[in-house]
């Protein structure tokens, strides 16, 4: 058998190995297995109202104008039924991260949520529990108070100017909230 002949061989064989080797590895079935267990169901939302009603109360604009004292409301959202808050000391440990998204109309400046109604010149600004402002469609943290079967997730409301001209009248905003917890 001459060289080339031999070269030529060694080249298809290892051609065909190849193939053969790719069609095999084609062919396995695989498998997965997984297992695990929930430690906990998911909590429900307590609200005092079901539409959560928040007033802002009366203002004069002169009042409102001067910067003076602006009204500020608590927002207070109760989560029952968190097994994982407070069971007992493995489930304090996995106490799952919370997230809360408020969605709104977006004012002026991206920290604002826009209001509706004859009333010009206002908008709120939302701020969790730590003061840090909560922008219209971002997620934060949620910073909870945890108790025995529940955690209280605390907001205040401010009426704020947003930069246009003052306008007497009723507003009202609609603000929509998202927990998200794993």
């Amino acid at each position: 058998m001459s060289k080339n002949s031999r070269l030529f061989y060694g080249v298809v064989l290892t051609a065909l190995m190849t193939v053969s080797s790719g069609c095999w590895a084609l062919r396995l079935d695989g498998r997965t297995t997984m297992s695990g267990e929930v430690l906990a169901s998911a909590c429900t939302i307590a609200l005092s109202d079901r539409f959560q009603t928040v007033s802002m109360g009366d203002l004069t604009l002169r009042e409102f104008h001067r910067g003076g004292e602006r009204p500020v409301r608590d927002l207070v959202i109760h989560l029952d039924n968190c097994l994982t808050s407070g069971m007992n000391e493995m489930f304090r440990k996995i106490d799952p991260p919370v997230r809360v998204r408020f969605d709104g109309i977006r004012g002026r400046e991206p920290w604002m949520f826009q209001t509706q109604g004859e009333a010009k010149g206002v908008a709120l600004m939302l701020r969790d529990e730590r003061q840090e402002i909560v922008y219209p469609g971002e997620y934060l943290p949620a910073q909870y108070q945890k108790a025995y079967n529940q955690q209280v997730l605390k907001y205040r409301i401010e009426l704020v100017p947003d930069g246009e001209r003052l306008t007497a009248g009723d507003y009202s905003a609609v603000l929509r909230f998202n927990i998200d917890y794993e």
